[in-house]
């Protein structure tokens, strides 16, 4: 008997400070692959599929292959995860986006856990962040990024001067004024490919 194959997405975005994932009555996005497509073409069908979306840019990665246990309805399945900016998904479309912490009764928290482990990894030792973030923002909006996939708090002052120290970023000579607080400088990545530096 030939065995089905599908492709799992989670998509990751921040959203006002939060990790969410985008479900579909409660499960992240999935197709079956004929092989008549390349697995990169199957993915991008599925980032179109979602409401609001008209583009499939953001970085994407292939996590691993799930075996009968946690592929759901496949045999086997290859989850992938991609990386969208806040920006990108418009408010009207935004209540399909589900704060991380609420997936406790999802079936694909499984996979979507070790996603967010990959993504955690992934931000201590390149620049990936850019897909989550406008090409333009403050020191502030990048720390809030790292908070909100990390789960945890960073220190202001530590983490701006080791941001700084990478080469990473580069300042616009711009200022942006963000409430009461006096305005804060804007930057933008070097780079929007993928770098490997040891940011944490």
């Amino acid at each position: 008997m030939k065995q089905t194959i599908g492709i799992k997405l989670v998509l990751f975005s921040v959203i006002d400070g939060t990790l969410r994932i985008y479900l579909e009555s409660g499960k992240v996005p999935s197709l079956a692959w004929t092989g008549e497509k390349s697995l990169d073409q199957t993915v991008d069908e599925l980032v179109r599929r979602v409401p609001g979306l008209a583009t499939d840019q953001g970085y994407r990665e292939q996590l691993y292959t799930l075996s009968s246990a946690e592929a759901g309805e496949y045999d086997v399945a290859i989850a992938y995860y991609v990386l969208l900016a806040e920006h990108k998904i418009p408010v009207s479309f935004r209540s399909r986006w589900v704060a991380y912490e609420a997936m406790t009764d999802s079936p694909d928290l499984v996979v979507v856990t070790y996603a967010v482990q990959r993504l955690r990894w992934k931000i201590e030792y390149t620049n990936v962040v850019y897909s989550l973030l406008p090409a333009a923002f403050t020191l502030g909006q990048l720390q809030r990024i790292y908070e909100a996939i990390l789960g945890k708090p960073l220190d202001k002052r530590n983490f701006r001067k080791k941001i700084l120290s990478l080469g990473i970023v580069k300042d616009t000579g711009k200022k942006k004024r963000l409430g009461r607080a006096r305005p804060a400088e804007v930057y933008t990545f070097k780079t929007h490919k993928l770098t490997y530096v040891e940011v944490l």
